[in-house]
């Protein structure tokens, strides 16, 4: 299974019907709330890959969510923050098989992804990058062919 982790489906869709089309299972995790629920105690068999934005939502009830206003930066960063959850408490699983896909467009907030990538050593690819969803079904293929 991929799964894709972003609350704008209707820019994910095209991607993600992509992957099915290459007969992918693919499943969309609208916040990173649903997606730590998820995902936080899946077992390493039954995920491919985790597709992660970075500027992500999350529960909009402060109350009920892990991932607050003010511990993302006014999620700007959620996604970082969600993974780092997941790495904690799913270390079979993340962060190997996950993976980073946002438009980030700040100096500053690149700079903090890649960073986190070179620690973690999680893959960074920005959604303009790619000039087709063909394109973009490549790179996840090949990089699914690199876990596996």
């Amino acid at each position: 299974m991929i799964y894709f982790v972003d609350e704008d489906y209707s820019q994910i869709k095209p991607f993600a019907f992509e992957l099915a089309m290459r007969g992918h299972d693919v499943e969309t995790l609208a916040d990173a709330d649903a997606a730590f629920l998820r995902l936080h105690k899946i077992k390493v068999e039954a995920v491919d890959l985790v597709i992660i934005d970075i500027m992500l939502a999350a529960n909009p009830d402060p109350a009920r969510s892990k991932f607050t206003r003010d511990r993302t930066h006014n999620f700007k960063v959620t996604g970082l923050i969600l993974l780092e959850e997941l790495m904690q408490h799913n270390a079979a699983v993340f962060p190997a098989k996950s993976l980073f896909f946002s438009m980030a467009s700040s100096r500053d907030l690149i700079r903090k992804i890649r960073g986190f990538c070179e620690k973690n050593n999680v893959q960074y690819l920005d959604k303009d990058s790619f000039n087709t969803c063909y394109d973009f079904g490549e790179k996840i293929d090949e990089i699914l062919g690199k876990i596996k």
